[in-house]
């Protein structure tokens, strides 16, 4: 099992995208964060099944999320 960082981001239109920053290019969307997180494991399957047949190497997970605090 391996755990990649996924940042989910709100559209103005209301729906959702994600992306995974260890792996170029590898994005989903949704109606909903829930569906949009869905839909990106199932990129980062295709994302790594497509990466092994090219023979490409599969970069380890290394970047990190945080949230912090600013009074505004």
């Amino acid at each position: 099992m391996i755990e990649y960082t996924v940042v989910l981001e709100h559209a103005e239109d209301g729906s959702w995208s994600a992306y995974v920053p260890d792996l170029p290019g590898c994005t989903a969307g949704g109606a909903t964060a829930d569906l949009a997180l869905q839909s990106v494991e199932t990129s980062v399957k295709l994302w790594i099944e497509e990466a092994h047949a090219s023979g490409i190497p599969v970069p380890p997970p290394e970047s990190r999320a945080a949230t912090i605090r600013v009074a505004v």
